[in-house]
């Protein structure tokens, strides 16, 4: 069978796919699962991409994918955005390696764990999501252009990003014109327990309903025009960045509140920084411990 039908099951495991190969709805080019419930694709070696979008109950798992490009075309593909015929699906177990984007993940009810991405532009880039969780991950690239997790121009609802190990040469997270809209003002995302290490600074430009907590973070960061952020019980080390404060504020942004982390800055740049457009009193700082390096 090309896919499965209403309640069936369809697997796809097994495979080596270099060249396209036709099963159907199911193309090993890009292994697209249209639309289907309770699709597994798992235990295949792959040069090209995986892919789900109008699916429930959909597992991708155990794969082994590498592309033969640095820097082109995309691993995975998971989910559809504004569509609510998708749902409860998982992506994990997954070994990638040198995609521009190893996962994008899309739509709602998307759980991505467990995965190790090696040298990718993007590992894990985020597209209009909703109740989805991101845990467990390792994602490491000796790539300057490289970001563990990204999210651009989108919205991310009720949504978690937790326990990831990142360790890259480029930027270890930007969230850029996140929960821009009206409609999304109530949205909520937490980020905790992650460690992200980065040799350049992390941004969080007009985006909006971001919770960091108990993360450990070694790179500066740099937030413009964002509001209702919370940082609580961190670690931020910036101290590497002798060009930038640890947390340096440009633009306005509103309702931050910054408490009961631990801070290193470097001696040259210390305390939290903030540009004459910034209002100060949307900035509540307490019970936060500073440090300096030399």
């Amino acid at each position: 069978r090309s896919h499965s039908r209403s309640y069936g099951e369809y697997f796809q495991r097994s495979c080596w796919a270099k060249e396209p190969i036709e099963m159907g709805r199911l193309f090993l080019n890009r292994s697209l699962v249209a639309i289907g419930d309770n699709v597994t694709i798992e235990n295949n070696e792959a040069e090209t991409g995986i892919s789900y979008r109008y699916a429930k109950g959909t597992i991708i798992r155990n794969n082994t994918m590498k592309s033969p490009y640095k820097g082109k075309g995309i691993a995975m593909i998971g989910g559809e955005v504004d569509n609510n015929t998708i749902g409860n699906n998982k992506i994990y177990g997954n070994t990638i390696i040198n995609y521009m984007h190893g996962v994008q993940v899309r739509g709602k009810e998307n759980d991505v764990y467990n995965n190790t991405f090696i040298d990718c532009d993007d590992a894990i880039f985020l597209m209009d999501i909703k109740n989805s969780k991101i845990n467990n991950n390792t994602i490491k690239s000796s790539l300057r252009r490289s970001k563990g997790i990204f999210a651009y121009r989108t919205s991310i609802e009720n949504s978690e990003i937790s326990d990831n190990e990142i360790d890259v040469t480029g930027t270890a997270f930007n969230f850029i014109y996140v929960n821009e809209k009206r409609s999304e003002k109530n949205y909520k995302v937490s980020i905790k327990r992650n460690t992200f290490n980065s040799d350049f600074y992390s941004k969080i430009l007009n985006a909006h309903n971001l919770n960091f907590e108990n993360n450990d973070i070694n790179t500066s960061i740099r937030i413009i025009d964002a509001g209702n952020l919370t940082f609580n019980n961190n670690g931020i080390d910036g101290s590497s960045d002798i060009y930038s404060h640890t947390l340096l504020f440009r633009g306005n942004s509103k309702n931050v509140t910054i408490n009961s982390n631990t801070l290193i800055a470097s001696k040259y740049k210390q305390n939290t920084y903030t540009a004459s457009s910034q209002n100060d009193s949307e900035i509540r700082e307490w019970d936060n411990t500073w440090k300096y390096k030399k």
